[in-house]
């Protein structure tokens, strides 16, 4: 549904496109995009690394993660992180590959553990930059904690943590209050708050060739 109304509150001004891996989630939203006749979508179904595999550099204007799944783990995220897992530094700068300059991507999540860890990767990815958010978000504080006493404070991450929602203009998807499947188990979970990161492409530090396919 999503990605249906982003299309519709778009129509004749971008094209979008919906990857997912999972063949019945595209089937819904293909059988929705009929139903209501949506304009320039695009479906696919598969592995989103091979799908951006695909993407001509610098074709792609805005990139959403709407709730990526964090890797398989017992206990905490970082326990977890040699775990298979989509977002990878290796997929991040598949990302940016696709992404025209200043091309944003934004991930959302109610998981803010699972952003820290994925704000430390785009950290080390590299050729991303902080994107002003909106006046409706607000920063994540970083997280501190105490182990016997002692108050412990997480490294502060170059790529900010945001909670709430982004604004339209910042974010680039025109619909904010359309809702996605992920979106309605969120509420059905009774979560209260969600965050995001929010990053433009901009170029590596320190290189000046970079891969074109």
């Amino acid at each position: 549904g999503w990605a249906c109304a982003q299309a519709i509150a778009d129509r004749g001004r971008a094209n979008w496109a919906c990857l997912e891996l999972r063949s019945d989630r595209v089937f819904r939203t293909l059988a929705r995009s009929f139903l209501l006749q949506v304009p320039s979508l695009g479906l696919l179904a598969g592995d989103a690394v091979v799908g951006l595999q695909l993407l001509a550099p610098k074709s792609v204007a805005r990139v959403f993660v709407n709730f990526p799944e964090p890797p398989a783990r017992r206990g905490s995220v970082e326990a977890g992180a040699g775990s298979p897992h989509l977002l990878t530094e290796a997929t991040l700068l598949l990302i940016r590959r696709a992404l025209v300059p200043r091309g944003t991507l934004m991930l959302l999540s109610d998981n803010v553990d699972y952003l820290r860890q994925l704000a430390r990767l785009v950290d080390s990815a590299g050729g991303f930059k902080p994107c002003s958010p909106g006046s409706d978000a607000i920063r994540e504080k970083r997280r501190s904690s105490g182990k016997s006493g002692k108050e412990e404070k997480e490294e502060e991450t170059a790529t900010p943590i945001w909670r709430g929602r982004p604004g339209v203009e910042e974010c680039g998807a025109p619909d904010p209050a359309a809702s996605s499947y992920f979106d309605r188990l969120w509420k059905r979970g009774g979560f209260s708050k969600r965050h995001f990161l929010l990053v433009s492409r901009c170029r590596l530090s320190g290189a000046s060739a970079e891969p074109s396919s």
